[in-house]
């Protein structure tokens, strides 16, 4: 969206580095298994991050391992706080099979896209951008 200014702004904690970069939250999950704790300190730093606004995300999974039953359950409802649009980024076929089960079992309440170039995705993102003076409640 032309005549915004979106800041540049990162997180990076113990589970995942977050950058928001001209209206976008660029998400890396690090190398690891989430469990329902993890899950759980992950969205409540993520939205810690946001500070009550919603922006598209682009979500990059690469090195995550293993998400459990309880945690694939609780980032379906809880996870999409805050999240206009999704696009998953899957570099590996473990990735896109995690993604495209996890969008099967839990069909998110927001669009989602897998994707396995970013340039694509962020093309795609982009019409999810939205003014930044826009909280939600969370």
């Amino acid at each position: 969206m032309t005549g915004l200014y979106y800041p540049s702004t990162i997180s990076d904690t113990k589970y995942f580095r977050l950058e928001l970069k001209d209206g976008i939250v660029h998400f890396q999950h690090k190398p690891g298994a989430i469990n329902l704790e993890i899950a759980k300190q992950i969205v409540a730093d993520r939205l810690d991050f946001f500070s009550g606004f919603s922006w598209p995300m682009l979500i990059t999974g690469e090195g995550l391992t293993d998400i459990n039953k309880e945690a694939r359950q609780f980032l379906a409802k809880e996870g999409t706080k805050g999240v206009t649009a999704g696009a998953l980024l899957t570099k590996t076929v473990f990735s896109m099979c995690l993604g495209n089960f996890f969008l099967r079992v839990y069909p998110p309440p927001m669009p989602v896209r897998l994707f396995t170039e970013e340039e694509p995705a962020l093309e795609w993102l982009q019409q999810f951008i939205k003014k930044l003076h826009s909280p939600i409640k969370l």
